[in-house]
C-alpha cells in the first residue's frame, strides 16, 4: 500500500518532505515544493503538493491548502499567515532551507494556545525524504490492520441524546487513514441498523447517519486525534433537544458516553480496564453476543466495576441489565450464576432496579429465579417503586391526554 501510495509521485530537487508521527495537524504533512519567486528573508517558501495519508483517496492529492516560510524559524500553515509568526508548526533555526536545520530541539505543534514538541516530526529532501514517506505510509498500514473490527459507543449521555450508541462493526473502506464503522446493534429505537457510521473527520470523531459521512454532520462527536475511537480520551458531546437552551437543539457534553472494543485474547483482570468492554457496559447496551463471550471468557458477573476515567463504581452488570429490561442479558447472567438479590451500593437490587424502569418481562425472570420481594432500597420495596413509576405514567398519561383535548377543541372546525 505505501508504495502504491508513492507510485508516480516524484521528489525534485527543490522539494522538501515535510512528515513524521504525529496526531497534530496531520494534514500539513507531506511533499512541499518551492514557490519561484516567492522567498521570504532570502529563504525559499513552499507549498503543499501532496499529502501523506490518502492512499486510496480519490480525491485531490490535497485536502487543505498549507506553506512553509522562514520568519524567526520556520514555520508552517495557511497562506494567510505567510511571513507571520502564526502558524501551526514551528521551529526556531536560522537554515537556508528547512531540510538543512541543524537545531537539537524539535519542531513544535500549535496545541491550544500554546506549543507541544513533536519529536517524530522531520523535514528532510532527496532519497531521504522518499524513505521517510514510504516509513509513514507502511506504519499507517500497520495500525489500520490492527484497527479493532467491533467497537462499542457506550455510556448514559444528556437526557435526549441517546441516539447513536450500540455496537459498530468496521467497514471495509476506510477514511482518512483511520477505521470506519457502521452501527449493526443500535440502543434507541429510533436508529436503524445499517443506516448510522462512525467516523473521524477534521480532528474529531463522529457519529451520525450515513448521509453525514465524511463531514462533521452528526449526533455525537469528540474532539480528539486518536488513530482509532476507542483511544479517543476527549470528551464527547451530544446533539440535544435542550429545554433549558430555549427549547432548541445544542450541543451538550457527556462525560459518561465513551467508545469502547473488545480485546479478545485480553485476560479477565483486563477486562473493564480504559478502552475495553466490560460486563457492565455490555448489558448497558443490550450486547447479548458480547454478554456471552465475556462471560465464556471468565467475566465475573457479581464483581463490581470501576469506571476507568474516574474510578467510581458502576451498578452490578444484573442490575443495569434490567434497570434497562435488555432481557437476554439478564438470562445470560443469572445463567452464569449472578445472583439474583445482589444489591448495589445504593442498595439497588435486580428486581428493584427492573421495578424502577418498568420492566415487567426483567421482573418476571427475576421472580422466576427466586428474587426476593422484601429488600429495599431507599425505603421502598421493589412493589412499591413499581407502584410509584405507575403513577407517575398515570400522570404523564393524564397530562398528554389533557393537552391533546384542549388542543383539538381549540382547533378550527373545517368548512
Amino acid at each position: 500500500m505505501a508504495a502504491a501510495a508513492l507510485e508516480g509521485v516524484t521528489i525534485h530537487d527543490d522539494d522538501v518532505v515535510f512528515v513524521g508521527d504525529t496526531l497534530y495537524h496531520e494534514a500539513r504533512l507531506g511533499i512541499y515544493s518551492r514557490r519561484p519567486g516567492k522567498d521570504m528573508a532570502a529563504r525559499p517558501t513552499y507549498e503543499l503538493r501532496w499529502q501523506t495519508g490518502r492512499a486510496g483517496s480519490s480525491s485531490a492529492a490535497v485536502s487543505q491548502p498549507s506553506f512553509m516560510w522562514y520568519r524567526d524559524g520556520w514555520h508552517v500553515g495557511d497562506e494567510k499567515d505567510l511571513g507571520l509568526l502564526t502558524s501551526h508548526f514551528f521551529l526556531r533555526d536560522a537554515a537556508t532551507r528547512p531540510d538543512l536545520t541543524t537545531s537539537m530541539k524539535p519542531w513544535q505543534a500549535a496545541l491550544d494556545g500554546g506549543w507541544e514538541d513533536v519529536p517524530g516530526v522531520h523535514c528532510l529532501a532527496g532519497a531521504a525524504g522518499r524513505a521517510a514517506l514510504v516509513m509513514h505510509e507502511e506504519e499507517l498500514d500497520r495500525r489500520l490492520a490492527r484497527a479493532a473490527s467491533t467497537v462499542f459507543l457506550v455510556g448514559t449521555p444528556p437526557r435526549g441524546g441517546a441516539r447513536g450508541l450500540g455496537t459498530y462493526e468496521r467497514r471495509p473502506s476506510d477514511l482518512n487513514r483511520r477505521p470506519t464503522y457502521v452501527l449493526r446493534e443500535p440502543l434507541a429505537p429510533g436508529d436503524q441498523a445499517g443506516t448510522w457510521c462512525l467516523w473521524w473527520h477534521d480532528q474529531q470523531w463522529v457519529a451520525g447517519p450515513e448521509s453525514g459521512y465524511g463531514t462533521k454532520s452528526g449526533y455525537l462527536y469528540c474532539p480528539d486525534a486518536a488513530r482509532c475511537p476507542e483511544q479517543a480520551v476527549g470528551v464527547w458531546q451530544a446533539y440535544v433537544y435542550a429545554l433549558a437552551s430555549g427549547r432548541q437543539w445544542a450541543w451538550v457534553a457527556s462525560p459518561n458516553t465513551r467508545c469502547l472494543s473488545l480485546d479478545a485474547s485480553a485476560p479477565p483482570g483486563a477486562l473493564g480496564q480504559a478502552g475495553q468492554l466490560s460486563l457492565h457496559w455490555a448489558c448497558e447496551i443490550g450486547a447479548a453476543t458480547y454478554v456471552k463471550r465475556l462471560v465464556e471468557a471468565k467475566a465475573e458477573p457479581d464483581r463490581v466495576e470501576k469506571d476507568s476515567r474516574t474510578g467510581t463504581p458502576l451498578a452490578l452488570p444484573l442490575v443495569v441489565a434490567c434497570l434497562k429490561g435488555h432481557l437476554d442479558c439478564a438470562t445470560l447472567l443469572l445463567d452464569a450464576r449472578a445472583s439474583v438479590d445482589l444489591c448495589g451500593r445504593d442498595g439497588t437490587s435486580p428486581l428493584i432496579a427492573a421495578a424502577k424502569g418498568g420492566q415487567p418481562e426483567c421482573v418476571e425472570l427475576l421472580l422466576r429465579h427466586g428474587a426476593s420481594l422484601s429488600l429495599r432500597a431507599n425505603g421502598k420495596t421493589a412493589l412499591e417503586h413499581s407502584a410509584a413509576v405507575s403513577r407517575s405514567l398515570d400522570r404523564v398519561a393524564r397530562s398528554v391526554l389533557r393537552l391533546s383535548t384542549a388542543a383539538a377543541a381549540s382547533a378550527p372546525i373545517a368548512n
